[in-house]
């Protein structure tokens, strides 16, 4: 068998890599640039921010769920952020009263997180749609929710602990 020099293979995949930024950078191996912070992302820290704060009084959890919403839909679609800004919107709604609300945001919450590929709040969220579709009294809403969630379950994605833990919720 013939040994190939660590030092070689290091040269080649780095070769491999597209060139970028400046001169400086390449002679300052341990810098690097931070992600610029855009004016949605600034928008959205502040409004989450009013939402954290209402969140802290009952007669208010349903303008701080619809903050969360707006919060949302300001983040790019990669972020995860979103989908914990979806998460406590489901909730937030739910605690008011407002069950429509909560299961529109149970499903943004739940599609947000599959398409990041959080398959355990995906799952979760399915769960919290079939118990918000059971107190608006929509026992196909409630099966439909609760089967999506158990075919989540079965992703091998997820841990032995995750899946119990959503197994058991469905139960």
């Amino acid at each position: 068998m013939r040994k190939i020099s660590t030092g070689l293979v290091i040269l080649v995949c780095c070769a491999a890599i597209p060139a970028s930024g400046s001169a400086q950078q390449a002679a300052s191996p341990g810098s690097f640039d931070m992600p610029e912070t855009s004016e949605a992302d600034l928008r959205a820290d502040e409004m989450h921010d009013r939402a954290t704060a209402l969140q802290s009084d009952a007669r208010t959890f349903a303008a701080a769920a619809r903050l969360h919403m707006r919060v949302a839909n300001l983040r790019d679609a990669s972020d995860p952020r979103a989908v914990q800004s979806l998460s406590l919107a489901t909730a937030l709604f739910w605690h008011s009263g407002r069950l429509g609300d909560a299961a529109a945001a149970a499903d943004a919450a739940a599609a947000r997180a599959l398409g990041i590929g959080d398959v355990f709040t995906a799952a979760n969220r399915n769960v919290d749609r079939a118990v918000i579709a059971a107190g608006l009294g929509d026992r196909e809403g409630a099966r439909s929710a609760c089967q999506r969630a158990h075919l989540l379950s079965l992703s091998p994605h997820l841990t032995t602990a995750q899946r119990e833990h959503i197994r058991g919720r469905i139960r």
